[in-house]
């Protein structure tokens, strides 16, 4: 998302924060930027803040407790600057609904959005801000392919053929998304999400998070920025309520095909050829670009980087860039690199030159020729013909993927469950995608395969074979070890198995009281990963069989002045010598579980 405040003129504000990730950047809190929230706030009156979900340079959104309808919901904060009644998002759902769009469409097809019966207003010391009330939904794409356990393609050609479906739902409808990526593709929730657990029972099931205080360059708090910023909910901690289910979310960039903008704020790596330089009209064919690009991360399980410029990326999937986009890229490359050589000492690199005639008139690989022109003292051959796409090679590359011990192996105390596995695409099948990636990849737009062709290419319905073993496989075998687990694992085969998996988080014993062990479910609509701490969703009522935190500790604060009391007058009775007690008083012990402490609001 675009920064809401200027980059060329405003002057450091706050110290910058270090070792806490995922959060928004720290200038965007300012006059007409982003409102200040603070965990245990009140939005409207009625939605308690309890944990972020998510943030950028024009909104964050947070998660929120209703307690009034006992409901989570995840409420988007819009920089002031961002606020309007005719935003994008907004928009677009006022024209869906011209079209007799309903909301029953929409969630058949995989989309979310705000709608304009769902928003209210706030005021705060950097304006006017508008919120959307929204479902609480699961982590982004990206995070769900870090979770998810097995190499196969199977659950992958699911849920990359719903990312594609609802993209061609907007385009059958005149919209295009503008913003497409793996970080706008949410995962749906389990029945219910969240709401079978109040604010308490929550934080029982997640971490604390990670914050920074936020000061000025003086150390001292502004009005202008929250207390604390903090990391976005840990949703590897509830995953066992995520399911194999997209909703694309986040159309701020969204625009209707008959008024195409004349820019677009989407990330450098997703953008297209026209997106990033110009030379033709923006359109639904730069969301198949943008598409074809989280198609190839998902199914790898990887970002494509390791490339040294976007450009290169480019060149590197889709072939050397032609005209009319050449020149243009020529030019911010030798802006790039005129301007490294002013910040440098000038004396370890040569000044670069403007690119030449020859150079824009070449067929080869621009960012190649162009370093080569730049390191060179004499005349270059430019006559090296077109080199064929990258995208066959790139994808026959060898990957590391996270999958479960088989059952052959021995999982036992301080065992780890899952391990990590080399693995590569199988012949035929890269084969397919390279085809199908390979037309969504042309530079010139209208040459690309439209939406609905993708959803007909034989990559999503290929018979694998074997390959279908290696993703029901992997799951069968996960709930193996789990059931096998919870018939016989120890308290401490749960702490050893849990921290193997997240060495960054450590859990003690007397934290596995509070954690509830799943018992044993219909696993094909749930995910099932590691031997879990996370309890499955279950019906609001429905009785639970197992002790509360609270519960153990309030049975402690009970007991455990009298047991301190006999263990005393056992002692004195039995002593080296004789003792006579004439007054003995104990005094209660009260334990109670607390949220996760929360600075003051001075």
């Amino acid at each position: 998302m675009t920064s809401s405040t200027d980059e060329t003129n405003h002057k450091q504000k706050y110290i910058q924060s270090y070792g806490v990730e995922g959060i928004e950047d720290l200038e965007d809190y300012t006059e007409n930027g982003l409102h200040p929230v603070n965990i245990l706030d009140i939005l409207d009156g009625r939605f308690e803040v309890c944990h972020k979900l998510g943030s950028g340079g024009i909104a964050t959104v947070w998660l929120c407790y209703e307690a009034s309808e006992k409901r989570w919901r995840a409420i988007k904060v819009n920089a002031a600057s961002h606020s309007s009644m005719d935003s994008p998002e907004l928009r677009i759902s006022r024209a869906l609904k011209n079209q007799a769009v309903g909301s029953e469409d929409l969630e058949r097809h995989h989309i979310v959005m705000a709608e304009e019966t769902s928003t209210f207003w706030i005021e705060g010391p950097n304006g006017k801000h508008l919120c959307s009330v929204l479902p609480v939904l699961g982590p982004s794409l990206s995070q769900w392919r870090e979770m998810a356990v097995g190499f196969g393609a199977v659950r992958i050609q699911k849920v990359c053929y719903e990312l594609t479906e609802g993209l061609h739902f907007l385009h059958e409808h005149g919209i295009c998304h503008g913003d497409f990526r793996p970080q706008n593709i949410l995962m749906r929730l389990a029945d219910g999400g969240l709401d079978h657990l109040d604010p308490d029972e929550l934080f029982e099931l997640i971490s604390l998070h990670n914050r920074h205080e936020v000061r000025t360059l003086d150390g001292s708090h502004s009005p202008n920025a929250p207390k604390w910023v903090i990391e976005p909910l840990n949703w590897y901690e509830l995953k066992d309520l995520v399911l194999d289910n997209v909703a694309i979310v986040d159309l701020g960039e969204a625009f209707e095909l008959d008024s195409p903008p004349r820019s677009l704020g989407i990330p450098r790596p997703y953008a297209s050829p026209e997106v990033m330089y110009g030379g033709a009209p923006l359109g639904k064919e730069s969301d198949v670009w943008s598409l074809a690009i989280t198609l190839m991360e998902v199914r790898t399980g990887e970002q494509i980087d390791g490339f040294e410029s976007p450009l290169d990326r480019m060149e590197n999937i889709a072939g050397p860039i032609p005209p009319p986009y050449r020149s243009i890229a020529a030019e911010k490359l030798y802006r790039n690199l005129l301007r490294d050589f002013d910040a440098s000492s000038q004396e370890d690199m040569p000044k670069p030159h403007p690119p030449s005639e020859k150079l824009l008139q070449s067929t080869g690989a621009l960012t190649e020729l162009f370093w080569k022109e730049y390191q060179a003292e004499g005349e270059l051959d430019y006559s090296s013909p077109e080199i064929p796409t990258g995208i066959e090679d790139y994808l026959g590359e060898e990957f590391w993927e996270t999958v479960p011990i088989t059952n052959g192996d021995s999982v036992g105390e301080n065992e780890p469950t899952t391990m990590l596995r080399p693995y590569r695409i199988p012949k035929d099948e890269l084969t397919m995608l390279t085809d199908l990636l390979r037309g969504m990849l042309m530079y010139k737009p209208h040459d690309r395969t439209s939406t609905s062709s993708v959803l007909g290419h034989s990559w999503f319905t290929m018979g694998l074979g074997d390959e279908k073993l290696n993703i029901e496989e992997p799951e069968k075998q996960l709930f193996d070890i789990k059931r096998e687990a919870q018939s016989r694992t120890t308290t401490e085969e749960i702490v050893s198995q849990v921290n193997s998996q997240k060495p960054s988080k450590k859990i003690s014993k007397s934290e596995i009281g509070s954690r509830e062990i799943a018992p044993e479910a219909d696993t094909s609509e749930l995910k099932t990963n590691t031997p879990g701490i996370v309890p499955s969703p279950r019906p609001r009522g429905q009785k639970r069989f197992i002790l509360s935190v609270s519960q153990i500790l309030s049975w402690l604060s009970t007991c455990l002045p009298i047991l301190l009391s006999i263990i005393i007058l056992w002692k004195l009775r039995h002593g080296p010598e004789s003792t006579t007690i004439e007054k003995l008083e104990v005094v209660n012990i009260f334990i109670t579980p607390n949220r996760p402490p929360v600075a003051d609001a001075n």
